[in-house]
């Protein structure tokens, strides 16, 4: 099994060229990664709940960049007070997701063109990784899962080309695509 608190000190004194790569670019970009392995939950259930509703809100583009969160309206809106709410916010801003000012309150953050691109370079060894890593220590049950889900794509994908109209499909292609 993977150690990442070994792995992660490993990487960050590591010498050279890589070493102060590691320390300067990566880590501060897979920080809000590593704070979340660690943290294995919010002790306050209505802080998880307000954490769990902003930032689903946040992803799905419902709470655009750039947009305020008041703490008043949003706690409204889940049903608890204010501070769960403002516990989530800073959460929130540890994970890069909002952006807190004095004075002015939470927002959400909005991303340049630059950290964009940065973030996509990192997925994308990230991901890739992750897949050769799921590959190399697969199981047989789990390949059979993979084929299941794979089939089940595939046959919603020609149930969608071949239908008048594919939008009553998108809700099922929603559900399979995990």
């Amino acid at each position: 099994p993977l150690d990442v608190a070994a792995d992660a000190g490993l990487l960050v004194g590591a010498a050279g060229p890589a070493g102060a790569l590691l320390r300067t670019t990566l880590l501060p970009a897979c920080q809000p990664w590593i704070h979340a392995y660690f943290q294995l939950g919010m002790q306050n259930v209505n802080s998880d709940k307000a954490y769990g509703f902003i930032r689903k809100r946040i992803l799905s583009g419902e709470y655009a960049p750039g947009a305020a969160l008041m703490t008043e309206q949003v706690s409204a809106e889940i049903g608890v007070s204010r501070t769960p709410v403002r516990d989530a916010l800073r959460q929130l801003e540890a994970d890069g997701l909002v952006i807190i000012r004095p004075l002015l309150g939470a927002s959400v953050k909005k991303m340049n063109r630059r950290e964009f691109r940065e973030l996509c370079e990192l997925r994308l060894a990230l991901e890739g990784h992750a897949a050769f890593l799921a590959a190399v220590n697969r199981t047989d049950a789990e390949l059979r899962e993979i084929q299941f889900a794979f089939d089940a794509m595939r046959a919603l994908t020609k149930r969608i080309l071949a239908a008048a109209s594919e939008r009553p499909l998108f809700d099922d292609l929603a559900r399979e695509d995990v």
